[in-house]
């Protein structure tokens, strides 16, 4: 009989999580029987989701432990998928930045025994407190 593919799909999504939860922190990885628990579906079933997750680099077994864990091939992919969420953000980041004010620099003034910092522009002018670039520029 064959599966219903979201099924299987929803399965070897949850068998992921697990592995990526707090309770394969260890780095020993965890059994089939334990991952079967976990996600609360039959052993067969997770050692069935669980081979096609190792045939693809996704996990990885231990032959001495038969214990499973993340493989290498899912960091790749998580860090493709960071390089392109940057890639997707720089355009309006730039432009957010390009608009921010010029860069400030403080020079201290003082008066007597005590003294204060206040903000001048390059040019030497006084100019209000700024705040910092990132509270200026938003990231979403």
């Amino acid at each position: 009989m064959g599966e219903d593919g979201s099924t299987s799909l929803a399965r070897a999504i949850a068998v992921l999580m697990v592995l990526g939860s707090g309770e394969c922190a260890g780095g020993e990885g965890l059994g089939v029987v334990q991952i079967a628990r976990l996600v609360g579906k039959e052993k067969t079933q997770v050692s069935r989701t669980l081979k096609a997750l190792a045939e693809a680099g996704l996990v990885i077994r231990d032959a001495e432990s038969l214990r499973y864990r993340l493989g290498w091939r899912l960091f790749t992919l998580a860090a493709t998928a960071a390089d392109q969420q940057l890639l997707a953000l720089t355009p309006h980041v730039l432009r957010g930045l390009s608009a921010a004010p010029a860069p400030r620099t403080w020079y201290p003034e003082y008066a007597g025994a005590a003294h204060r910092r206040h903000p001048r522009a390059a040019g030497g002018s006084r100019t209000p407190p700024i705040e910092p670039l990132a509270a200026q520029v938003s990231l979403t």
